[in-house]
């Protein structure tokens, strides 16, 4: 390969990178991670918002520095490229590449991941003279840029709002953890901040649900099915995100309060979940299986 288009050819891939970071940093969520990504060492949040300082220090580095960060952004490219075949091996609709603001077929990334991934290998930009090393503040002050971006331009997950929803600042997701409620108020959890808790049943069996959820519907109809042999105080949450009503497969629940989350906020958590509420208290949060 001539030498001469090395650096443009790590740029082409650096600006690509940037495409997908920026969309992820103005519009996703940690939703439509990879699981395994998501769920993973620090919790969605904050893998989320690394996921993209990662993207943006490679690839504001290899728009100054080519030849220096051709080597790490061939290795994030690398893994982006396991990450997808996985993924097509999972049967995946969707890659998560851009945290789901858009969805994306795992097959489609991988056309254009995997060919300039092999163009930065055949890039061979590392050995080039082409470049000036550039200074170490321009390297210092992209790397500061891509760092704090995330942290700065993404709203915080948990903003105190008002059991009528006026409060006009929304974050653009909640993520939902059930299990560190156990042991504390109700009314202290994230979930009261987006519900009027003391209105509702202080001792209850707290169901958080979607209406376009296959295992929720399994789960519906289970409780439902049982609530004569043994009934219990359901308050059943829907978590709504526009456009779901749509995409409805709920179709059956047991007896019991109904409320909804805000739909123009994407709530982050695997449901169906139940909550076992004694005097106010989370005693127990689970999973609800499906046969």
């Amino acid at each position: 390969m001539n030498p001469r288009f090395a650096p443009w050819i790590v740029r082409l891939a650096a600006l690509w990178l940037l495409g997908v970071s920026s969309i992820k940093l103005f519009k996703g969520t940690p939703a439509s991670l990879p699981p395994f990504f998501a769920e993973g060492w620090f919790g969605p949040d904050l893998n989320f918002r690394l996921s993209i300082v990662v993207e943006l220090v490679l690839g504001l580095g290899a728009l100054v520095a080519p030849r220096v960060m051709v080597l790490p952004l061939a290795a994030l490219y690398t893994l982006f490229v396991g990450v997808l075949i996985v993924l097509l091996g999972q049967g995946a609709e969707s890659c998560g590449c851009f945290g789901g603001a858009l969805k994306f077929p795992p097959a489609l990334m991988l056309a254009i991941d995997g060919p300039l991934l092999i163009g930065l290998l055949a890039s061979r930009a590392w050995k080039g003279a082409f470049e000036r090393r550039p200074p170490l503040v321009v390297l210092a002050l992209t790397t500061l840029l891509g760092a704090a971006a995330p942290f700065l331009l993404i709203p915080r997950a948990e903003v105190s709002t008002s059991p009528d929803h006026t409060t006009p600042e929304r974050p653009r997701y909640v993520v939902l953890d059930p299990p560190s409620w156990i042991g504390k108020p109700l009314a202290d959890s994230v979930l009261a901040r987006w519900l009027d808790v003391p209105s509702l049943p202080g001792d209850a069996h707290f169901v958080l649900y979607r209406v376009d959820c296959d295992h929720c519907r399994e789960a519906l109809r289970a409780l439902e099915r049982s609530f004569l042999d043994d009934p219990k105080v359901y308050v059943l949450v829907a978590m709504r995100e526009t456009g779901d009503e749509e995409r409805r497969v709920v179709d059956v629940l047991p007896p019991g309060e109904l409320v909804d989350l805000p739909g123009d906020v994407i709530w982050h958590i695997t449901p169906p979940w139940e909550l076992v509420v004694e005097g106010g208290v989370v005693v127990s949060a689970k999973a609800l299986a499906t046969e």
